[in-house]
């Protein structure tokens, strides 16, 4: 972990580090990323979040459930008031703002995301199969030639075991869940 974490403050500023983390990470209900998590919570773009939403946010990422908004509003409450007195400690929020976020209460607009649900879902599914397939191993065929022909669908065509075929920059294959791959169709 020491080697990795110099490797990338080799490589990236503590802002780059910062926001491919937040970009990333995991905000409970199924949001992975900011700007899930800010659709999710607050049905809202990332850059139109309030200070007191995104503190929420931030306090989340910690741990997910113990903090969730939905699950846990008073944890919540608790822990978005430490991230706004810690911005209020480093000169973000003066302390009048600090005292008038911090009596606010937990406002959600919840709009949880379900893979299950909305337009599409089949060739979700079958963009999830496809991208994610392992590559063809041969006691899965009953002839060479099926095998083969599978073999070289495989290598071929560039969808086919995508997130296995890819790495991201550490090394590690993609998850179409969280890894905020964006997949476009005409």
């Amino acid at each position: 972990e020491w080697i990795t974490a110099l490797k990338l403050e080799y490589n990236y500023t503590k802002e780059e580090i910062a926001a491919m983390y937040l970009n990333t990470v995991e905000y409970g209900s199924n949001a992975y990323g900011i700007k899930s998590a800010a659709h999710t919570f607050f049905n809202k773009e990332p850059q139109d979040l309030n200070v007191q939403e995104a503190a929420v946010l931030v306090g989340v990422v910690n741990a997910p459930t113990r903090y969730s908004p939905v699950r846990n509003p008073e944890n919540a409450l608790a822990r978005r008031n430490l991230v706004l007195s810690r911005m209020e400690k480093a000169g973000a929020l003066t302390r009048r703002e600090y005292d008038s976020i911090a009596a606010l209460p937990i406002v959600l607009n919840y709009k949880p995301v379900s893979h299950n649900e909305g337009t599409a879902t089949y060739f979700r599914e079958m963009l999830r199969l496809v991208m994610t397939a392992d590559r063809p191993r041969r006691n899965q065929f009953y002839t060479e030639w099926d095998y083969e022909e599978a073999v070289r669908e495989y290598e071929e065509n560039p969808l086919y075991g995508w997130c296995h075929k890819n790495v991201k920059a550490d090394g590690t294959p993609y998850n179409i869940y969280r890894d905020g791959l964006k997949i476009y169709t005409t």
